[in-house]
This record gives C-alpha cells, structure tokens and sequence, in this order.
C-alpha cells in the first residue's frame, strides 16, 4: 500500500484513478498510527526474556545445570514452544553433551522444519562430532 497520499496535504476527496484520498485533518492522526505502530514493532523485537538473561549469565560461567534448569522451567511453563526447546538443544551443545542436543534438535525438526536456525544448530552439533556428512 502507497502513503503518498500523505504528501498531498492539502487535497481532500477526489475521484481521481488513484481513490479517494483523506483530507488535512486526517494527517496527522494517520501519522501518529504509523509512528506508534513502528516504535511498538521496535520495541518488541528489542526485549529479551528475563529467563534467557538468566541462561545466558549462567552459560558465561559455564554453570550448565542452572541453564538447563531455567530453560526447563520455561518448557514447563510452555511445553509447545519450539523456541525455547531449541534454547535446550544450544545449551546442551554448548555444554558438551552432543548427542542429547542432536535429539532435542530431530525433536524440533520434527514440528518446525522450516527453521534454518535449528538446522544450523544440528548442523553444527554433527560437525563437532566430525560427522561431516550429515552437515552436508
């Protein structure tokens, strides 16, 4: 959809090819949907979880058991949420246990093929297996 309609200020209704277009006093709250709905998209994408704050304090000291235990209290909370699972499967290869992470990984896969994160994650799990064939 074109906003060019808004550089027209001074235009009310017309029946030109391209519609009506809406007068002055339409500007600015149309304006002001635009930027609230942009800084709320901003916002949004810019917070993280207190619960992945948390693991990842716990993952800079290498403190593996508190991180898999705060990833599973979040999976409790939201067992179908693959986000979190994939959390799981990082902290697991992060911490060494490369064959538990592949699991969680297929596990994943299973429900959301899509993810190019998760194959990136299995993928990088195969690699530090050496199992190079799989990561092709």
């Amino acid at each position: 959809m074109s906003l060019d309609w808004i550089f027209d200020i001074g235009l009310k209704e017309n029946s030109s090819s391209r519609g009506a277009r809406p007068s002055r006093r339409m500007l600015i709250p149309c304006l002001l949907l635009v930027l609230l709905f942009g800084a709320r998209a901003l916002w949004a994408q810019s917070q993280i979880p207190d619960w992945q704050i948390q693991v990842r304090k716990y993952c800079d000291t290498k403190d593996w058991e508190s991180a898999l235990r705060a990833v599973d209290q979040e999976i409790s909370r939201a067992p179908q949420d693959m986000d979190i699972r994939a959390w799981r499967a990082r902290v697991l290869a992060w911490s060494g246990h490369l064959p538990e992470a592949e699991k969680v990984y297929l596990e994943i896969l299973k429900v959301s093929r899509n993810d190019p994160d998760n194959w990136m994650g299995l993928s990088n799990v195969y690699l530090r297996e050496g199992r190079i064939v799989e990561v092709l």
